[in-house]
């Protein structure tokens, strides 16, 4: 799979520097872009932290990129969707986890066609940040993710990387959303 970007601290910070001693997390995850047959973009709105991310998540120990796709999109969306396409791969570095420790996540990204809608089914801490999941047009998902401020870091990074899934997906399928 295609190097989409990688999203560091510089991307917000352009006189950051990082620490050399730094230890660093690692992370799998799966995300897609999906279009439902109005030709919208599911996305989730984080209501507490403000900021728009698609659906996905992390890759359990047990499981392959597919099963944790289909599994996180219908968690997160309620949906299952036709097949997944790939879009490529996002690494997004993130200097700040804790206090000595930072964050690397390797995102697989995906487009497809949503063919059954359902109800999302969200973790207690996913409903504790104010999970939405709501349908955008093209236009809309693309300007919600490039142009709304976000001050929550961990949400700026999200918002950034699933903007550059967004902005892919458009780039591939066009705007006619044909996945």
């Amino acid at each position: 799979m295609k190097l989409l970007a990688e999203v560091t601290d510089k991307d917000f910070n352009p006189k950051f520097v990082p620490d050399k001693n730094r230890r660093y997390i690692f992370r799998r995850a799966a995300r897609a872009v999906i279009i439902n047959r109005n030709g919208e973009v599911g996305v989730i709105y984080v209501n507490k932290e403000d900021y728009y991310k698609i659906p996905g998540g992390g890759i359990k120990a047990d499981e392959d990129i597919a099963a944790a796709l289909e599994r996180e999109v219908k968690e997160e969306s309620g949906c299952k969707c036709g097949k997944f396409k790939e879009l490529g791969i996002i690494i997004d570095q993130r200097s700040i986890l804790e206090e000595d420790l930072g964050f690397v996540q390797l995102s697989y990204g995906f487009t497809a066609r949503v063919k059954k809608e359902g109800r999302a089914l969200y973790t207690k801490q996913e409903e504790s940040a104010g999970f939405e999941f709501k349908w955008m047009s093209i236009e809309d998902a693309v300007n919600a993710f490039e142009r709304h401020n976000v001050d929550d870091y961990h949400g700026r990074f999200m918002q950034k990387r699933d903007g550059l899934f967004v902005r892919e997906a458009v780039r591939k399928i066009g705007s006619n959303t044909g996945v």
